[in-house]
């Protein structure tokens, strides 16, 4: 997967998941390596050390999950996730817009201006 998937996939944008991807790699959890037909592309892969840990975050969630939602039916536990799932595309709606308006309302007051050594 290249990180412009990874991004997308986790929803968050790329430089982010640049960083991430980089402590990733110093502690060998993952690798980069060239597109086999592009070779600019770069792809993430997992190492094995890197699965060993997913395994281990899958069977802690595993047990977790099951104690937190132990007394929680199954239809409770999809109407949650159906709510949390129209929150999720409301909240990103309402960013969207807030980011438009902001930037149309103040970007250009605001383009260059370096506040980082005002009090």
């Amino acid at each position: 997967m290249t990180q412009v998937d990874l991004a997308r996939l986790l929803e968050v944008g790329k430089v982010t998941v640049g960083g991430l991807v980089d402590r990733l790699e110093a502690t060998g959890h993952v690798e980069r390596r060239a597109d086999a037909s592009d070779r600019r592309i770069k792809r993430v892969f997992i190492t094995k050390q890197g699965y060993d840990v997913l395994q281990q975050m899958i069977d802690v969630a595993t047990k977790l999950n099951e104690r937190t939602l132990s007394n929680v039916s199954r239809e409770d536990r999809l109407i949650c996730e159906d709510v949390l799932f129209k929150v999720k595309q409301n909240l990103k709606e309402v960013l969207k817009e807030t980011s438009l308006n902001w930037q149309e309302e103040f970007g250009s007051q605001l383009g260059d201006t370096d506040y980082r050594n005002q009090p």
